[in-house]
């Protein structure tokens, strides 16, 4: 079942690698960051930016509060401080980046002016109605890793394909049948241990 469903899986994936490679030369030049917000109130927002893929996943956003802020941040309003903090925890491997703790959301005007992980001495934040506290996650991602993964089936398939060819030719050089292997130098039409019709030369 598997195997047939190989061809079409490759195929799949090698228009999604496509697609990879396509996002990466853009995030040099585009920052894409389709957002969505659920009924549940979670925040899940997607960004391509300077070659890498960003996921960002925050609980129980506020309600009524858009994405972003829209106006010029430092139009009307100036900077505004928070005390010194630590609370989210940041792992890096091989260039896979996750951030995971609270989300400090400073509102304004019924959107969010700024997301961030820290809320310390010195990060200026506009001023805004409310600041509020979230949790959540980030992961980045180097869209070239997504690229080399959706890549990789297409590839398994083509060595897979190449091994199996290789398989049959040795099998029928050797008067052997070419589904299980079974000798048949002394059959004439078909292997007589799985039935597969032997070719005629």
């Amino acid at each position: 079942m598997i195997r047939r469903l190989l061809p079409a899986i490759s195929v799949l994936s090698l228009l999604l690698c496509v697609s990879a490679v396509g996002v990466l030369v853009r995030s040099y030049r585009v920052e894409d960051e389709p957002t969505f917000v659920t009924s549940g109130h979670t925040f899940v927002q997607l960004t391509t930016r300077h070659g890498q893929f960003s996921l960002d996943v925050v609980k129980d956003w506020p309600d009524r509060c858009r994405a972003w802020y829209t106006g010029d941040p430092y139009d009307e309003f100036g900077p505004m401080y928070g005390l010194a903090t630590n609370l989210y925890t940041q792992t890096e491997r091989a260039g896979v980046t996750l951030i995971s703790g609270s989300f400090f959301i400073a509102i304004r005007k019924g959107q969010a002016a700024i997301r961030s992980h820290a809320y310390q001495n010195n990060d200026v934040y506009f001023a805004s109605d409310v600041i509020v506290n979230r949790r959540g996650f980030e992961l980045r991602v180097p869209l070239g890793y997504c690229a080399a993964l959706f890549a990789a089936i297409p590839f398994s398939w083509a060595l897979l394909l190449r091994v199996s060819a290789l398989r049959d030719r040795r099998r029928k050089n050797e008067r052997r049948c070419v589904a299980c292997g079974y000798d048949i130098r002394a059959s004439k039409d078909r292997c007589p241990e799985c039935g597969t019709p032997i070719p005629t030369e």
